[in-house]
């Protein structure tokens, strides 16, 4: 069976599985076509982590099956950390691809036709990706392989309204304390958004893909005031320091959307309740 039938649909569950059991000795062999940047694109359907990433949303256990293949890389994640040892910064490669392929899947998962029937999936493939990413991130040089993972971070949250949000079922095993209102989202995006620790870029980035893609300005301002404003400083602690970084390193664009976001957030609380 052909990689594009399996995508297609036209290959049955074991015949899909068995393409996606081909992807591990490939992660392992390090091929170089992983080092492609334009194959981790999720965005360009009909590429490598597209297709893959279709493969593992008809898994049954779409989390246990990313997991899988995710831990299998460790060594190589443990080589790219220490690449000034190893001179092998390369060795993340195979786990980009991996995140990459992991949400395209949530993607698919979120798709339209079949939101409702898959939203568990979604929500457990989400926090698989999210742990595995937030690890790898913690522990990699912050430039530039650290920079690479935390790209994967915050597309994670550019797709977090959609999956945890107000639209997104039921709650079920993962977030079993949260009922279905906007309140308990935002608490569950400002507990996600703290477990990025101080680091204020990330935080900034994770908060505005947030925002984009559904979650509104009122949930925003009670995210950031939550648990005595500690959102709300790190992002003004980063405005602060853009001021004093070198103009190589500064982030105009993202200084801009908080700007944008805090009038948003402004204008919400002038309207009448």
């Amino acid at each position: 069976m052909s990689l594009i039938g399996g995508v297609t649909g036209k290959a049955s569950a074991e015949e899909r599985r068995h393409l996606l059991d081909r992807l591990d000795p490939l992660l392992l062999s390090r091929d170089s076509a992983f080092e492609d940047e334009s194959h981790t694109d999720g965005g360009a359907h009909g590429l490598p982590a597209s297709c893959l990433g279709r493969l593992l949303a008809n898994e049954a256990e779409p989390a246990e099956r990313w997991r899988r293949s995710w831990e299998l890389l460790v060594e190589q994640r443990r080589r790219a950390q220490h690449w000034r040892q190893t001179q092998d910064g390369d060795a993340l490669a195979p786990s980009l691809f991996h995140l990459a392929a992991g949400t395209v899947g949530i993607d698919w998962l979120l798709a339209e036709s079949n939101h409702g029937a898959n939203a568990d999936k979604a929500k457990g493939l989400w926090r698989e990706l999210f742990e595995g990413a937030r690890d790898c991130w913690l522990t990699m040089p912050t430039r530039p392989l650290g920079e690479d993972v935390a790209r994967y971070v915050g597309r994670l949250f550019a797709r977090h309204p959609r999956v945890f949000g107000d639209d997104a079922g039921e709650r079920n095993a993962y977030e079993p304390d949260l009922k279905n209102t906007s309140g308990d989202y935002g608490d569950l995006l400002a507990r996600d958004l703290e477990h990025l620790g101080g680091d204020d870029l990330t935080v900034a980035v994770c908060c505005l893909n947030a925002r984009h893609n559904g979650a509104s300005p009122v949930l925003i301002d009670k995210v950031l005031k939550r648990n005595s404003g500690h959102l709300d400083a790190v992002l003004r602690q980063f405005e602060r320091w853009q001021q004093l970084e070198r103009r190589v390193r500064r982030k105009p664009e993202i200084v801009e959307a908080l700007n944008e976001l805090r009038a948003e957030i402004a204008r919400s609380a002038s309207l009448p309740g």
